[in-house]
């Protein structure tokens, strides 16, 4: 019996590496390039049930466009099955919402991007930032980006446990309301609304972003402010990064994963996997939770807050609030 039912893309090092085997070891990298989808491996866990399938399409990314890319993807329904429901990418950050929904569409396969798991560990990660710096998370004042989905509902009430100081922005503000409604129903949980959020930009200690455009007055953000940008995108990072390279921008989290699945050299080589290839697995775990992705740079916890948080300096020009 399967546990789960996804069609993972193996890297294409990988998959050259798994074909060159015996004589064809010596065949030229050149010789192997394709793009037609391959059945390489199932991927078990161990009690040797079958929690997902690796397949190879690319064998070199090289002087290969984006179209070329996703028309490989797309090419997977050449070997899927009605059982296979999801894709997981190992580009992921190569695409825009908008090309992961052209896949969707063409392949009738969900893509998984990771922002399920990342808003199911945001409270963890908040609760263990301030548990090493010594701060109450119940003073903060939290800012949320909303995407108007039902992801903003689930992280509102992750986090009403844990804050007082709640604001939710978004462009769709009877859905806002009507999430507010049912926190305070089910929570207790008052949740301020603001459509117009540049101008009290300066208030939040932590600013979580959900939403891939967005627009915000850069300069109404505190250097010392905390941002999470859940989107896939990360058109909110990059705008950031440009203005102000010392503000502490998390973008993922990464995960242990070896005891998911046996076949492990196929799926990863590093220590630890991105949220979007850790979503795949379903079956969350603080256990597995090992660093977050600052800058492009992994971190523990502790190292974030000791070299990234602790001891910043407000910036004078962007800081009007102290």
């Amino acid at each position: 019996m399967k546990c789960f039912d996804f069609l993972y893309v193996i890297y294409p090092k990988k998959y050259l590496k798994h074909m060159k085997k015996g004589i064809l070891k010596y065949v030229p990298d050149k010789w192997f390039k394709r793009k037609k989808p391959r059945f390489v491996t199932n991927f078990t866990d161990h009690n040797g049930v079958i929690v997902g399938k690796g397949v190879g399409i690319f064998t070199d990314y090289n002087e290969l466009t984006k179209e070329e890319y996703i028309q490989g993807i797309i090419s997977i329904n050449k070997i899927k099955s009605d059982e296979d429901k999801f894709l997981v990418l190992d580009n992921l950050y190569l695409l825009t919402v908008e090309d992961i929904n052209y896949i969707e569409n063409e392949t009738g396969l969900s893509v998984i991007d990771g922002k399920d798991a990342r808003v199911y560990f945001l409270t963890y990660v908040l609760k263990e930032i301030h548990n090493f710096l010594g701060e109450d998370l119940t003073k903060k004042e939290i800012l949320i980006i909303s995407d108007e989905s039902s992801k903003t509902y689930k992280l509102i009430l992750n986090l009403s446990k844990e804050v007082r100081f709640l604001t939710v922005t978004g462009e769709d503000e009877e859905e806002i309301k009507q999430i507010a409604e049912d926190v305070y129903n089910n929570t207790g949980l008052s949740i301020f609304f603001s459509k117009n959020i540049n101008r009290i930009l300066t208030n939040y200690n932590i600013i979580i972003n959900l939403k891939d455009n967005v627009s915000l007055d850069l300069k109404n953000i505190r250097s010392k402010t905390i941002i999470f940008d859940l989107s896939l995108e990360k058109n909110l990072s990059k705008a950031l990064e440009k203005f102000n390279s010392s503000l502490v921008i998390i973008k993922d989290f990464l995960f242990t994963y070896d005891h998911f699945i046996m076949e492990s050299e196929l799926f990863e080589d590093k220590g630890e996997i991105p949220s979007y290839k850790y979503e795949a697995f379903k079956d969350y775990n603080v256990d597995d939770f090992e660093k977050v992705v600052v800058h492009d740079k992994d971190y523990s916890i502790k190292e974030l807050v000791d070299n990234k948080i602790r001891y910043r300096i407000p910036i004078k020009g962007l800081d009007n609030k102290k």
